[in-house]
C-alpha cells in the first residue's frame, strides 16, 4: 500500500517515513484505513492534509491510505514535532489515529524459509 503525500511538500526518498493512519475503532476484526468526515491533520501548526466528505452520495470516495508526513516534520531530536488530528464526530463510530516510523522492506532483508 502506497502512502499519500500530505500537502505540497517536495518529495524526497527517505529511508524511513513518518506515516499517520486513521481507521474505525473496532476490535472484532482487522480494520482498513478510513478517513472520517472533515478530517484535518496539522504538523507543527502547518496544514499537512485535509479530507472533506463528498456532498453527494453518488460521488465515489477516494481510497484511504497512510499519510506520509515526513516532509512536514523536523527531522532532529533537538526539536519536538506536534501532530494535531481532528475530525467530525459520528455517534456510534469511533475513530483512532496513530503515527508510525515505516521503512521499505526489500527482498534483501526478507527471510524466506
Amino acid at each position: 500500500m502506497q502512502p499519500m503525500q500530505g500537502g505540497n511538500v517536495m518529495s524526497y526518498n527517505y529511508m524511513v517515513q513518518i506515516q499517520v493512519r486513521l481507521c474505525l475503532l473496532e476490535t472484532s476484526c482487522e480494520q482498513a484505513d478510513h478517513f472520517p468526515a472533515f478530517c484535518a491533520l496539522k504538523v507543527n501548526g502547518n496544514q499537512a492534509f485535509s479530507f472533506q466528505e463528498p456532498q453527494s452520495s453518488n460521488v465515489k470516495r477516494p481510497p484511504s491510505n497512510p499519510i506520509d508526513i515526513t516532509g512536514h516534520c523536523r527531522l532532529s531530536s533537538a526539536y519536538p514535532n506536534v501532530l494535531n488530528v481532528t475530525w467530525a464526530a459520528n455517534y456510534g463510530r469511533d475513530t483512532v489515529s496513530w503515527s508510525d516510523l515505516c521503512g521499505n522492506i526489500t527482498l534483501r532483508y526478507c527471510w524466506i524459509g
